[in-house]
């Protein structure tokens, strides 16, 4: 249940200009970043396989007569950068992306080596063609990590170099490809740098909002929209796996007194005070949240309603041995609890009916005399 808990705006501190600090933020910009390409990544892919069999009619320019023995070699061409964009589309294992993108782009580069020295002046006209092959990583890279995108580049620059000198395409011009490809391939690099670069700050922002839009900034525990988005989650789990669930709401005692007394910079920071016990209090997978003004809800999923009652109980006791300590003066503060919940949740149980049992509960415990907890079993 850890994952209903609201995480806080990690550390976004860049490491590098390739990377963030932290290990685990790196890992979620990398799979968002995943996530919101492999669409167009997909897309491209399918563009790139027709590209490269429709680009037949370019053999069919130069050299008509070998243009249909070279045919399948086109096909093949297709068929190779296919591949990519089904893994995709397939679930393959993203860390293994990577890896097999170098390993189909090498292949088809090899193979389009191979189609260029089967055409009568291929290898001369063929030369700027290469071109293409360093637009795919900036577009069909786009999931992958910077760094593995840039030595792709260059793995693709030198392929070319390895495979003439040992007899393949022995008439291909190096010297011409090299001079046009290597300008290429840093332009490429730059590219695909500055994409990763304009991401990671649009990842940023993101993690940002979402934060500012979940979190209550006064006291740093899940805000009344949040609360209710993640009840309602724990709620039907609940249901669907048969578990209990229970839901207290916690308010402070006597709080208007308090602003009054002291000024509402104190007031603030004694609602800071509570809610700092509420987290210290509770397990990681209970979900505290501040409800309105002095008033608290917490979820507890996988919870019996009497065990709710022991864990309000628990945080009552502990607000009231904690006061907070101010310069002069301890502040002591009192809270009052409803509790409620239900050993297996029904079809017809909703969360707005569990909040207000739980509400019912609370306000039983002011009427009886405030600082204590009152069980509603419904």
């Amino acid at each position: 249940m850890d994952l209903f808990r609201p995480v806080p705006l990690p550390n976004v501190e860049m490491s590098g200009r390739l990377q963030f600090s932290d290990p685990d933020v790196e890992a979620a910009y990398r799979h968002q970043k995943f996530i919101d390409t492999r669409f167009i990544v997909v897309l491209v892919g399918f563009a790139a396989a027709f590209l490269a069999v429709g680009l037949w009619a370019w053999d069919w320019a130069i050299d008509p007569s070998s243009a249909v023995r070279v045919l399948w070699l086109r096909l093949l061409l297709g068929a190779i950068l296919l591949v990519y964009p089904v893994a995709i589309l397939a679930g393959f294992p993203q860390k293994f992306l990577g890896p097999l993108f170098a390993v189909l782009v090498l292949a088809a580069e090899t193979v389009f080596l191979h189609l260029l020295s089967r055409l009568d002046s291929g290898v001369v006209y063929g030369i700027a063609g290469f071109m293409y092959w360093f637009m795919l990583p900036v577009f069909l890279g786009l999931s992958l990590p910077a760094r593995i995108n840039g030595v792709c580049f260059i793995l693709f620059a030198l392929l070319p170099n390895m495979l003439v000198p040992l007899g393949m395409s022995p008439d291909f011009e190096l010297i011409k490809y090299n001079a046009l490809i290597w300008p290429t391939c840093a332009m490429g690099i730059f590219i695909t740098l500055l994409l990763d670069q304009l991401y990671r700050r649009v990842f940023i922002y993101r993690r940002k909002v979402e934060t500012l839009a979940s979190i209550d900034d006064l006291t740093g525990i899940a805000n009344r929209r949040h609360f209710m988005e993640i009840s309602a989650r724990v709620l039907e789990s609940s249901r669907r796996h048969g578990t209990p669930v229970s839901l207290i709401m916690f308010d402070i005692d006597h709080f208007k007194p308090i602003n009054d007394n002291y000024g509402h910079p104190i007031g603030d920071q004694v609602l800071r005070h509570v809610a700092d016990i509420l987290k210290k209090s509770l397990r990681k997978s209970d979900f505290p949240a501040r409800y309105g003004g002095e008033e608290f809800a917490v979820i507890l999923p996988q919870t019996m309603p009497e065990k709710s009652f022991i864990a309000a109980e628990k945080v009552r006791k502990k607000i009231m041995a904690e006061p907070l300590i101010l310069d002069n003066e301890a502040i002591h503060m009192r809270v009052s609890a409803g509790a409620t919940g239900a050993s297996v949740v029904s079809d017809n149980m909703t969360l707005e009916h569990l909040i207000k049992k739980a509400d019912d509960a609370l306000y039983q415990a002011k009427r009886r005399g405030r600082n204590q907890v009152v069980l509603d079993f419904g």
